[in-house]
């Protein structure tokens, strides 16, 4: 069945003194045809008079009021809208910054050798390198703050000026390496020096703060996710006992009701609050899968920075063959460490939303 548009388009027409979203219209739409597959073919498209019928049904079910069913539906499309939502704007946000890497990678690895020799040119380049690094941090390069300093004089340490000449008679491939390479090793001796006192402007402690966040989430939804399934369990004890406690059933239900509709309210009323734990229960999963990631990178960041302690002790100098690649491995759980924690963000919002 293609043309859920026009039906979607009629029941929103139909309820526009409702706030009916094109998704829950159409989640409720599918619903109806899945429920209904004697009237509603899913081989064949809707006719007149099969999508006035399903327009009426979809229409009939938004318009209850006090429906756990109701509730459930909006439940269900709440939490994928949220978790859709969420984790676009954290691709978007990755893309944007990963596009702004490659065109300025793009423009540094376009510079050959002809230009070697040409000092502005030179200059030009150097600067898209610092731009590059600053990108690769999150900052800006235009400003004139610490941590563009601190950049500036780690670049100057790690790459020379005069090692531009030797850099642009590279092929492209090797210079998109040695830049994504540098960008690594900035980073790494900016983290060091973070955690020595010597530096690390507008690092946040990821390692910390990253197990901090997802820890925290963890024992908030697990909390709640066995409230709910106390709930749960409380529905189910009292729907056994109304099918199993009394021979003879009551001539009333709850809320004015018949026994027969408090019964059916009751199954409702557990749906929900099971399809709600499902939920809850797919976060912990998520976070606890984050946490345990963390952990493990939390504890080989740790190591490598005693590592670089012992190596570099009070000594003024250390072969870059030892420490870079050191350097190099900080900056990539680093990073690891900030992807989890802003998957562990993105969850966050979702279970507050």
């Amino acid at each position: 069945m293609d043309d859920i548009k026009p039906v979607v388009e009629k029941i929103i027409s139909r309820l526009s003194d409702r706030d009916v979203s094109e998704t829950l219209a159409a989640f409720v739409a599918r619903m109806v045809v899945y429920e209904n597959p004697e009237r509603f073919r899913l081989d064949k498209p809707l006719t007149p008079d099969s999508m006035g019928e399903l327009v009426e049904l979809s229409a009939r079910f938004l318009q209850q009021t006090d429906s756990p069913s109701l509730e459930t539906v909006k439940m269900q499309v709440a939490f994928d809208g949220a978790y859709f939502q969420h984790h676009t704007e954290l691709e978007k946000a990755r893309f944007k910054k990963e596009k702004r890497l490659q065109d300025l990678q793009a423009a540094i690895t376009a510079v050959t050798s002809k230009s070697a020799g040409d000092f502005e040119a030179m200059t030009a380049l150097y600067r898209q390198i610092f731009t590059y690094l600053t990108v690769h941090a999150g900052c800006d390069a235009r400003g004139d703050g610490p941590v563009q300093r601190e950049i500036a004089a780690a670049l100057e340490s790690v790459f020379p000026r005069v090692g531009l000449k030797s850099f642009v008679a590279l092929s492209h491939g090797e210079k998109a390496a040695q830049l994504q390479e540098l960008a690594r090793l900035i980073m790494g001796i900016r983290l060091f020096n973070a955690e020595v006192g010597k530096g690390g402007e507008g690092l946040d402690d990821v390692p910390g703060l990253s197990r901090t966040e997802a820890s925290n989430l963890l024992s908030r939804v697990n909390g709640l996710l066995e409230d709910v399934r106390e709930v749960c369990q409380q529905y189910s004890d009292v729907l056994v006992y109304a099918h199993l406690g009394s021979d003879e059933e009551p001539r009333e239900g709850v809320g004015g009701r018949s026994w027969a509709d408090t019964r059916s309210r009751w199954r409702d009323e557990l749906t929900n609050r099971r399809q709600f734990a499902a939920y809850l229960k797919s976060l912990v999963e998520e976070v606890h899968v984050s946490l345990e990631a963390i952990k493990m990178s939390a504890d080989a960041y740790a190591h490598e920075i005693e590592d670089v302690k012992r190596m570099v002790g009070a000594r003024t100098s250390v072969p870059k063959e030892q420490v870079y690649p050191k350097f190099s491995a900080l900056a990539g759980l680093w990073v690891s460490l900030q992807d989890h924690r802003d998957r562990v963000a993105s969850r966050r919002k979702i279970f507050l939303a």
